[in-house]
Formats: structure tokens, sequence, C-alpha cells
């Protein structure tokens, strides 16, 4: 009976154990954007699927999020090289 009973504190051990690794390595999440929605038309089924592995890759809440960084840092780049008009 007592082994059983180690047995049980053993394998709780352990699983609790694999549980806090697994939740170390895991990204943290970057908060969601406050804003409208951004949807892509004409976007296919592949490129979604892709969009949304890469967006939790990262650790972003949703593809919304992850696209709106990247598009962010995208005309943040053309204002440095002058392209584009800073906004005053």
């Amino acid at each position: 009976m007592y082994a059983s009973i180690a047995c049980i504190l053993c394998q709780a051990t352990i699983a609790r154990n694999l549980l806090a690794c697994y939740t170390a390595a895991m990204p943290k999440s970057k908060p969601a954007p406050s804003g409208p929605p951004i949807f892509v038309r004409g976007a296919s089924r592949e490129l979604s699927l892709r969009l949304k592995a890469a967006a939790a890759l990262l650790g972003y809440r949703s593809v919304n999020a992850y696209l709106l960084e990247h598009l962010k840092q995208h005309v943040e780049e053309l204002e440095r090289k002058g392209v584009l008009p800073k906004p005053k």
C-alpha cells in the first residue's frame, strides 16, 4: 500500500515539474492592440495558417496584433528613409 502511495506522489511530482518547465518555456504573450481590427481579403487559407503560426510562435495573442506590429515597424522604417513624411 505504501509503495503505491509513494508511486502516486512521485508521478504527481514529475507531472508538476514537467508543467513548470513547459510554462517557463512558453513565450510571454504580447498585449492585444486596442483599435479597429484589420481584415485581409484575398489571403489564401495556407497564408492565414502560416500567419497564425508565426504570430503564435512570436508570442502574439492574435494575427491582428502580429500584423499591426509589423505594419507599424514598416511604416516607421519608410519614415526614417524619407519615403513617407513624418507625422506632425
